[in-house]
Order: structure tokens, then C-alpha cells, then sequence
């Protein structure tokens, strides 16, 4: 009994050393592109929930464990036109991108050099 409490114990205390944050899937990069500088804090909010949104739309069940697909914050999406368009911009990069990904993911080793 004791030796399995130890096994336990050890046990425990290894997976608390677990840095899990790095395997998180690779997904979009949900930083507003450079060409957006001068960006006010409604768009840059409204790109950061929109790209979360949209690599949760786009991914696999994985991405949703992650990423929340109703990110949004609704106030301001009626109230801010640019929180909107930066949203609606953001959520299509994203979910394009994580889309093309994770579906050529799945059949590059059939298709290589056939599709992008």
C-alpha cells in the first residue's frame, strides 16, 4: 500500500512540473498585422476576439478546447463600427487560415506538392 501511495505521490508531483502551455496547436497568429499600427483599442480588441472566434469556427473539436468560438463582445459590436469591421476581418483571417490547415494537416501525406 505504501509503495503504491508513493508511486502516486511521484507521480503527482512530475505532472505539476508539466508545461502544457507549449502544446497548444499552432493556430493563426491572432496579432494585428503591422499595416495596422495606428489602431485605436476597439479595433485591436475587436481583431483579438475575432481571430480567437474564428480559429474556434475553423479548427477541429482540439482547437475548441482552447479557443472560444463566442468571443465577442456584443455592446460594441452594435455600438463601434471599427470594433466591428475589425472583428468580421480578424474572424475570416483566422478561420480560413486554421481551416486550410487543419484540413491539409490531415491529407498532406497523400497530396504533397498537389495543393499549396
Amino acid at each position: 500500500m505504501l509503495v503504491k501511495l508513493f508511486i502516486v505521490a511521484t507521480l503527482l508531483t512530475l505532472a505539476s512540473c508539466y508545461e502544457g502551455r507549449k502544446y497548444i496547436p499552432i493556430t493563426a497568429d491572432k496579432r494585428m498585422p503591422k499595416s495596422f499600427a495606428n489602431a485605436t483599442l476597439a479595433q485591436k480588441e475587436g481583431w483579438k476576439y475575432g481571430c480567437e472566434s474564428g480559429i474556434a469556427a475553423g479548427g477541429n473539436h482540439f482547437h475548441r478546447l482552447f479557443y472560444k468560438s463566442s468571443n465577442i463582445d456584443g455592446n460594441q459590436f452594435a455600438n463601434s463600427e471599427e470594433y466591428r469591421l475589425a472583428w468580421q476581418m480578424a474572424f475570416n483571417y483566422c478561420m480560413y487560415y486554421q481551416y486550410h490547415r487543419t484540413k491539409l494537416q490531415i491529407w498532406q501525406p497523400y497530396t504533397k506538392g498537389l495543393i499549396f
